[in-house]
């Protein structure tokens, strides 16, 4: 029987054309559909698309910031797609046509908005882009595609601008933190000479206190002194005779006169002698810690507790988000954690009152000016004093020494004598006794401001000590936070491993050089399946040409034919797609014996169906056929179609079929398993036909075909 259907294909001419020619339908199918579709990406620069640039250079930073002309610029030199610079209207138009399949628009503010990306009201940075998805999916993807890299490569440039000037501000920020930090160390060393002043102060305080107890006790015997020298004068006036009865009298009192005279100057000259020095040294103390108290006044008037609670917050508020505690809290605990920080170093620095220090120190400097006032208009008075008694001792030298002589040769030089007394010595000592009292009057205020400036004293030394400590705690802190920030590098490769942290290395273990390779082993199934409808239809697989013996002698006549023929279609199809469109293969050998046992089982079906169900059996195979080219998981995962497909997938042999040409052809392991299913499809449905073929011979319902 098998010699009887060979010889009657070669004796119709014709049916062995056309047999001819349906072999080769697998091989066009295959080759002209992957041929259209071969490698469509690595022509995408051909693939038109519209750029409408309405972007405005700005200024940032003092540099021009024109966004849209540089991306216009490396759209031309990279030509990735065919890019066509036009206006907005035209871009609309030609995609409306089609002779855009994209039209991206960079807006006017889009170089604007990026500066605000900082501010209170950052705008974000607008791209519209329009495509027409009824044109092409595929261009709408490739579409969609360029404007995420385009996205992100403009995030990236933006994000590598604003970190490279965070940077920048960071160094910044740490220059002035030392300069801070030198600030608070030249106020540590201005509170520890204000708190050696202060000792010194103290120290020269309980000297002048001491030299002042000691003046008052001598001031007291001045007093005295002047008021009996100023008795004894008006006795001596008193007992100037006006004629010759009292002249012995009066040569007897002369002497005792200056006796008197001369014992008041050595008491006033012994108590200018020891309060003058200690008025001295106690001035010159006052004037240099005056001087100190003076130099540190603007140190105190220009410290401001929010600048340094800022500066040290900052720094803490940096230096806890490095620790693990911050990073694995929630937001909230994280803010709560930065406001405790914040109040703890407020509370702290509140502390330092650096304004009621500095007016403290201010009120001090005035009661010291008032005291030095105090010491200086004494000093003068106790010169005063001096120079006075001085005067009046030479005075009653000259006059006693003289006077006897000068009563006893003429009475008229008692009057002159006398005349002296009342209108010049007595006036003068008079003068004196002011002078003293007026100095004694001054010695409450002397010893209420010394007082004061006691008091005053340990207030301002207490405050010191506070602000002394305060200020080391704050260099410390400062020097500390400007060395952490002089570790942080600010160069442009710091910006660029910020802006890009990751690194993404892909490796593709079954890499394919292009979308035909890819879609090869779908298209080959296909085209298969479509081969073994074309024999059916043109070859007679049920009508023998003889009466049959058997029924699988019956078969083999007809299998002899039409598996010769599907395995001419799979090598002729595998040799044209290998030389023609350049498919390359992991394993060639794998690859052919897969699509010989590919085209062996969708043989065995279709042949099958055409028995059994003759002119009815169209409907089925092309049905059969719809639902394997949807649930093979041809084109897409499986798991990216509906449940339906996904429940057909493991009952079609397209399913295997593809899958073992993946793997000789794409993935390079072995097809066994799939080839292995394929071929039990092939015996169960060959079986299947053999007991059908018995059955019909059995029963004789077959018309021999001449």
């Amino acid at each position: 029987m098998i010699a009887a259907e060979w010889k009657a294909l070669f004796t119709k001419r014709f049916l062995l054309v056309s047999i001819i020619f349906v072999s080769f339908i697998p091989m066009f199918y295959a080759m002209i559909f992957l041929a259209s579709m071969w490698d469509p990406y690595n022509h995408l620069n051909q693939l038109p698309v519209a750029i409408v640039n309405e972007d405005k250079a700005v200024k940032f930073d003092g540099k021009t910031l024109d966004i849209g002309t540089s991306l216009v610029k490396q759209m031309k030199k990279t030509k990735t797609l065919d890019y066509h610079f036009v206006s907005e209207k035209s871009g609309i138009d030609g995609l409306r046509k089609g002779s855009y399949y994209m039209v991206l628009k960079i807006s006017k503010q889009f170089s604007a908005s990026a500066e605000t990306l900082l501010t209170n009201h950052p705008k974000m940075m607008q791209i519209d882009y329009q495509t027409s998805q009824g044109r092409s999916m595929t261009a709408t993807s490739v579409a969609n595609g360029t404007v995420t890299a385009l996205k992100e490569k403009v995030a990236k440039e933006i994000t590598a601008l604003y970190t490279q000037e965070l940077l920048n501000q960071f160094a910044d920020v740490g220059k002035g933190m030392t300069r801070a930090a030198n600030g608070s160390n030249k106020l540590l060393n201005g509170s520890q000479r204000l708190l050696n002043g202060t000792a010194q102060l103290s120290q020269g305080t309980g000297q002048f206190s001491k030299g002042l107890t000691d003046y008052l006790k001598n001031e007291s015997k001045i007093s005295n002194g002047t008021s009996e020298l100023t008795q004894g004068l008006q006795k001596l006036t008193g007992a100037i005779p006006n004629g010759n009865v009292q002249i012995d009298e009066l040569t007897t009192n002369l002497p005792k006169l200056q006796s008197a005279i001369n014992q008041l100057d050595s008491q006033v000259n012994q108590a200018v002698t020891l309060s003058q020095p200690e008025l001295t040294r106690t001035l010159s103390e006052i004037e240099n810690l005056k001087s100190e108290l003076q130099s540190l006044e603007p140190l105190l008037s220009q410290a401001d507790n929010n600048t340094i609670s800022q500066e040290i917050s900052t720094l803490v508020n940096q230096q806890i988000k490095t620790t693990d505690a911050y990073k694995n809290s929630s937001s909230s605990n994280q803010q709560s954690l930065l406001q405790a920080a914040d109040s703890a170093v407020s509370s702290e620095v509140s502390q330092l009152n650096f304004s009621s220090y500095a007016t403290k120190l201010t009120t001090l400097i005035g009661q010291i000016s008032s005291f030095e006032a105090v010491i200086k208009n004494a000093q003068n008075e106790l010169v005063n004093l001096q120079t006075n008694v001085t005067k009046l001792n030479q005075a009653n030298n000259i006059l006693v020494s003289g006077a006897v002589t000068a009563i006893k040769k003429q009475q008229t030089g008692l009057l002159q004598i006398k005349s002296v007394l009342n209108n010049q010595i007595i006036p003068g000592s008079q003068k004196l006794t002011v002078a003293s009292q007026t100095l004694t009057a001054q010695n409450g205020k002397l010893e209420r401001a010394v007082g004061k400036i006691s008091t005053a004293e340990d207030s301002l030394y207490l405050g010191a000590t506070k602000m002394n400590a305060g200020a080391d705690k704050l260099h410390k802190n400062l020097a500390h936070g400007s060395q952490e920030l002089s570790m942080i590098s600010t160069k442009r490769k710091n910006s660029q491993a910020i802006t890009t942290p990751v690194a993404v290395n892909h490796k593709d273990v079954s890499n394919v050089p292009n979308n035909g390779t890819a879609a090869a082993p779908y298209m080959m199934s296909v085209a298969l399946f479509v081969g073994a409808i074309s024999l059916n239809t043109i070859f007679d697989f049920f009508g023998p040409k003889k009466r049959p013996t058997s029924g699988l002698a019956w078969w083999a006549s007809k299998a002899s034919v039409l598996y010769t023929l599907s395995f001419l279609q799979a090598v002729v199809m595998f040799a044209a797609l290998a030389f023609i469109n350049g498919l390359s293969s992991s394993n060639a050998l794998s690859t052919l014996v897969a699509l010989v046992a590919e085209a062996f089982a969708y043989m065995s079906i279709v042949a099958f169906f055409s028995a059994t169900l003759k002119k009815f059996s169209p409907v089925v195979i092309l049905t059969f056929m719809v639902i394997q080219l949807s649930s093979s998981a041809g084109l897409f995962p499986i798991q990216l179609s509906g449940k339906f497909f996904q429940f057909f997938n493991p009952y079609v042999p397209m399913t295997y079929g593809i899958e073992a040409l993946r793997e000789t052809v794409s993935i390079g392991s072995s097809a066994t398993q799939n080839v292995l299913i394929l071929l039990g499809i092939t015996v169960f449905f060959t079986v299947l036909t053999i007991v059908y073929f018995s059955f019909a011979k059995r029963k004789n319902h077959y018309e021999i075909v001449s």
